[in-house]
């Protein structure tokens, strides 16, 4: 049982044609929270439109505005409005219970989700630089008439780099044209073929001959399975012993009169 199944793990047919049935490996890596504002900063290209509307929006997580979260109060929408001025010192203090309680629900928000996405995911895989892995065909686009019938992994390929805990780098030809870092949910291990060990010699023992087929009056028989004839409903063999079960005692052998014809 044990040959079988590492012959079927190094088949590359099987890695290359079957469908994952288990849950994605990786757990959730979620991005750490920042300490304070513009630690971190991003690019994005939001309409004109937007340009001032956006930074007033609250945020679902915190239910303050990015304005506020990083001046400590809400500036008016237009500048015609009339506002008070915020003392120093006052601002300061305001600016440090609000990064404080924002940073608290954030990483807590943060907790929630991970907790969540945990569930519907399967630890990591033990993985090598070095090592062979099959690649899923899932957000690759393959030339091929059928997706369907397409192969769900291919390759396989050497993982050049771990990136993160569950992001790593592989080798990749050069004709491929895409980005060669994959999740770890997307790859899976490669098992080299099992080497069948080669069968045992023959042995010089002669083969057994067949039996020879004849009725025990000495007239030839018609082959049967195990050698013999048929003989009033019972397998007899060629010295006339019986291979199979004899008739029950009390019934006939044939029921002669069944089949004929009435006269």
């Amino acid at each position: 049982m044990t040959r079988d199944v590492w012959y079927v793990a190094g088949c590359a047919e099987c890695a290359m044609a079957k469908t994952p049935r288990q849950l994605p490996a990786g757990k959730l890596l979620p991005l750490p929270v920042a300490q304070r504002p513009w630690s971190n900063l991003g690019i994005d290209y939001p309409l004109p439109a937007m340009g001032r509307i956006r930074p007033k929006l609250s945020a679902p997580t915190c239910h303050w505005t990015p304005f506020q979260c990083t001046l400590g109060y809400q500036p008016p929408l237009f500048p015609s409005e009339p506002s008070n001025v915020v003392g120093v010192e006052d601002w300061y203090r305001e600016s440090v219970r609000v990064w404080s309680t924002a940073h608290c629900q954030l990483q807590r928000a943060v907790r929630r989700y991970q907790h969540h996405a945990d569930v519907w995911r399967g630890p990591t895989p033990s993985y090598e630089v070095g090592q062979k892995v099959w690649l899923s065909t899932r957000d690759i686009r393959l030339r091929l008439p059928s997706k369907k019938l397409s192969p769900q992994y291919i390759a396989p390929f050497e993982i050049l780099q771990q990136v993160n805990p569950v992001t790593f780098k592989l080798r990749l030809p050069t004709h491929y044209r895409i980005h060669p870092t994959f999740h770890v949910s997307l790859l899976k291990p490669y098992h080299a073929p099992y080497r069948v060990s080669p069968s045992p010699p023959e042995c010089d023992a002669q083969p057994v001959p067949p039996l020879p087929l004849q009725m025990p009056d000495g007239s030839p028989g018609v082959p049967g399975g195990l050698g013999g004839v048929r003989s009033g409903g019972a397998l007899v063999g060629p010295e006339g012993r019986h291979l199979g079960p004899r008739p029950a005692p009390g019934l006939p052998r044939r029921a002669s009169g069944l089949n004929r014809s009435p006269s």
